[in-house]
């Protein structure tokens, strides 16, 4: 049985290839002889996680393949505290969803911090 690599034909392309090859057509239509600009961005939702990784790495990824191929990058990240509270997370310390559900709507940096935190608000406490 052939590996992956050796199934594939020279046709076909990894998905950064793909993605790289997408947003530099993209960016040659909107803004032709520009840099190529790759945006991501995090929110303090709650605690950091590693499924917070892909919304940093896919961008990363396809920035360096498109620098890689000799194209001016960049790479906007965010840290969007002014996202808005969606939900009331569980395991959090200090954390109920009775009290806290009256949150649900307004800005991370609105919301007050788990109790016991050093921090003024949600946004600042999971920063």
């Amino acid at each position: 049985m052939p590996t992956v690599a050796e199934s594939q034909t020279s046709t076909e392309t990894d998905w950064v290839s793909r993605f790289a090859d997408d947003v530099i057509a993209e960016s040659e239509r909107r803004a032709p002889g520009k840099p190529v600009v790759v945006a991501s961005g995090l929110s303090p939702s709650g605690p950091i996680h590693l499924g917070n990784l892909r919304e940093v790495m896919t961008p990363h990824l396809v920035a360096d393949e498109i620098r890689r191929r000799g194209h001016t990058v960049r790479h906007l990240i965010s840290w969007d505290d002014y996202d808005r509270y969606r939900k009331v997370p569980e395991g959090i310390p200090g954390v109920d969803k009775a009290t806290w559900t009256e949150h649900i709507g307004k800005p991370l940096t609105s919301v007050p911090a788990p109790a016991g935190s050093a921090y003024p608000n949600w946004a600042e406490h999971f920063k």
